[in-house]
């Protein structure tokens, strides 16, 4: 699997969570990582389609898949630390030609 190089894209903006979907494996949402950092990502998609094209893209594999149906009983039921490591929640993650991952990130401070 090719591990995507870190960087930022763009300054805080809203997203709707509501109805994205996210990849499942074994009674767990699937947890990835990416270079440059020990951080772990639980990656949130706002369609099937890139769901699946990022996840075969990454060699990730999964089971099933889950929907958010309440965003903020979605991420408040998700702890901050996971195994040791920074647990970051990231919309519509997907590669560029440059090997980097561009995506939304859930910035958990600025939730009400």
């Amino acid at each position: 699997m090719r591990e995507p190089r870190l960087r930022r894209i763009s300054d805080p903006k809203t997203v709707d969570i509501r109805h994205h979907v996210f990849p499942w494996q074994d009674g767990q949402p699937v947890l990835a990582r990416m270079q440059g950092t020990r951080d772990l990502f639980l990656l949130l998609f706002s369609s099937m389609q890139l769901l699946n094209e990022t996840m075969t893209e990454m060699d990730i594999p999964f089971e099933a898949i889950k929907q958010v149906d309440d965003p903020l009983g979605f991420i408040g039921s998700l702890p901050r630390l996971y195994a040791g490591s920074r647990l970051r929640v990231i919309v519509d993650p997907h590669m560029t030609s440059d090997a980097t991952m561009k995506y939304a990130e859930i910035i958990r401070e600025t939730i009400n």
